[in-house]
């Protein structure tokens, strides 16, 4: 099973500011409510990499610091910040023919060019944005009928940052599907917010998820490893960062392994769009064991990271 998320690394210069630690504090919380769908995982919750209540103390001597902000189009502008599409069984012992499942999209965009409000991003006004929805890419003849009842990519706001310049949407939408589906579902389009790796702008992005029902051996049903990353992360330039990829699976015995994001498996399959490893990246990042290690030399810059989890 598989977890797709994409996010961006971006550094900064700014000195004792007090607004963005107060800003960094909402979010925190707000990640709890992120979690409100599932009480079991928001004691898994992290902030950063580390508790809220650790973070802040850790942040208010920081000088010069990284944002990192997971996967991200008025005026067709740039403005996509990255995302993520993850899914999971309203019931995994759930054996009849048809089975439901939630769907939850999580998406970073550009603020205040992208409004703060319900059905992100259309409802921006004077932005040229249009409703799509998420699209089949591989296997689509055993999507379990969901090209019958395909979801909208449309989420609704839940906070924005006026000093960061972001603002987060998800939403999370529970659709019927034929027992034993299997097939890759995409969110792709253009307008990625501006990468310090390159000069063109419109790049593509491209968020996909693997959904597989199938039964596992003991009878239950499959369900996909969950990453528990908010999309704003803050460390020290000039040092060397490990970021941990905090990850948890209901199946307790399932080995959980994180690679980076590709553009080179099936012909339709691109989990990448234009940011794919190692393109967008600073030449001395390394993901091991998920764990992200890299060391943020240049302050003001802002990178894309593409990167999937996958369990078995």
């Amino acid at each position: 099973m598989y977890f797709y998320f994409f996010f961006l690394l971006k550094a900064f210069a700014n000195e004792n500011s007090i607004l963005w630690v107060r800003q960094l504090r909402i979010i925190c919380i707000n990640i709890h409510k992120r979690l409100k769908y599932n009480r079991e995982l928001r004691k898994y919750a992290y902030c950063c990499g580390y508790p809220p209540y650790f973070l802040l103390e850790k942040i208010r001597n920081m000088i010069r610091y990284l944002f990192l902000s997971l996967c991200v189009s008025i005026i067709r502008a740039n403005h996509f910040g990255g995302g993520s599409i993850s899914w999971m069984p309203t019931n995994p012992n759930d054996s009849s023919s048809t089975v439901t499942i939630s769907i939850i999209q999580s998406y970073s965009w550009a603020y205040p060019t992208v409004t703060c409000a319900l059905n992100v991003p259309v409802s921006t006004v004077g932005g040229n944005f249009s409703a799509s929805n998420l699209t089949c890419i591989e296997k689509c003849s055993s999507d379990g009928g969901y090209s019958m009842n395909s979801i909208s990519t449309l989420t609704d706001c839940n906070l924005a940052s006026s000093t960061l310049g972001i603002m987060e949407s998800n939403r999370l939408t529970n659709i019927d599907l034929l027992a034993n589906a299997s097939f890759y579902l995409a969110y792709s389009d253009i307008g990625w917010m501006s990468l310090t790796n390159y000069a063109q702008s419109n790049m593509n992005w491209s968020v996909v998820t693997f959904i597989d029902l199938g039964q596992r051996s003991n009878a239950v049903m499959n369900t996909p490893p969950i990453v528990n990353m908010i999309f704003t992360q803050y460390v020290l330039v000039n040092e060397t960062i490990s970021i941990p990829i905090n990850t948890w699976d209901i199946n307790e015995n399932d080995d959980v392994r994180c690679r980076w994001s590709t553009n080179s498996g099936m012909p339709t399959i691109n989990e990448c769009g234009d940011i794919c490893h190692p393109l967008a990246l600073p030449q001395n990042i390394v993901l091991s064991n998920c764990i992200l290690n890299f060391i943020g030399s240049i302050p003001n810059a802002t990178y894309a990271v593409a990167i999937q989890v996958r369990n078995s």
